[in-house]
């Protein structure tokens, strides 16, 4: 005669087997899911890797990278690091240097904007320059004075011409040097020119044959012209030349 299991032993033969019916009916895993949990995941190579909660965690096995992905940097020689080390202390010096032209730089103008009755030194006279210049403008006035004459018809003596030109000098620097040395003026603003002008009328109408104040006022205006402009700029060639 058989004997009948258990009702207990029944309701757990049952449990189990509808435990087993559910987790076969368990959704498949497809790409993209999550899964929680560790992963161990095991090629063929031998290779393992593993993954928590989707995240890999360790990895055994691979493969090493090629040699483009550990390309080792290029080793510098001792000579080498010595001529790049110099070159860079030369590049620091040359900064610095520059830096140090340009705070000076500001410095000073902010020095002379402080103190703006600091002037720069006066040039040294020299009189061999000064003699030098007297005697080209002598000279300049005198061929002018010649020129002029003749373009307008007059006659005048080179001793007059000479008179002329001599006077017309000292004149323009006595004016020149007392405005410097009395008024203290660095220039009189072509007053020399003004004053020589009426001493020169009146010396070329005395020395010309005529006396004619209109023939010496036509040469004097000519002359000054002349020596004012092209006789200036040559004058200065002249002296920086020679100093």
């Amino acid at each position: 005669m058989k004997k009948r299991l258990p009702l207990r032993s029944v309701a757990l033969i049952a449990t189990i087997f509808v435990f087993f019916v559910l987790v076969g009916k368990a959704e498949p895993i497809k790409p993209g899911m999550a899964r929680g949990g560790i992963e161990v995941l095991t090629y063929r190579t031998g290779a393992k890797i593993t993954l928590v909660d989707g995240l890999v965690t360790a990895a055994v096995g691979l493969p090493p990278p090629s040699a483009e992905e550990t390309a080792a940097e290029p080793v510098v020689s001792a000579e080498e690091q010595a001529v790049i080390d110099a070159e860079k202390a030369a590049f620091a010096q040359q900064d610095a240097e520059k830096r140090a032209k340009f705070e000076q730089a500001l410095s000073d103008l902010g020095n002379r904007q402080l103190n703006p009755q600091v002037h720069l030194a006066t040039p040294k006279f020299n009189l061999a320059t000064f003699l030098t210049g007297l005697l080209i403008t002598t000279l300049l006035t005198l061929l002018a004075v010649k020129l002029t004459s003749k373009y307008w018809g007059y006659e005048i003596l080179w001793g007059g011409i000479a008179i002329v030109a001599i006077v017309d000098t000292a004149v323009r620097t006595a004016v020149s040097l007392g405005g410097k040395l009395l008024l203290g003026m660095p220039t009189v603003f072509y007053a020399d020119e003004a004053i020589s002008v009426i001493v020169m009328v009146m010396l070329v109408r005395k020395m010309s044959t005529s006396q004619s104040l209109n023939q010496a006022i036509q040469i004097t205006v000519t002359t000054k012209v002349f020596t004012i402009g092209a006789g200036s700029f040559f004058v200065t060639m002249l002296l920086q030349m020679i100093s």
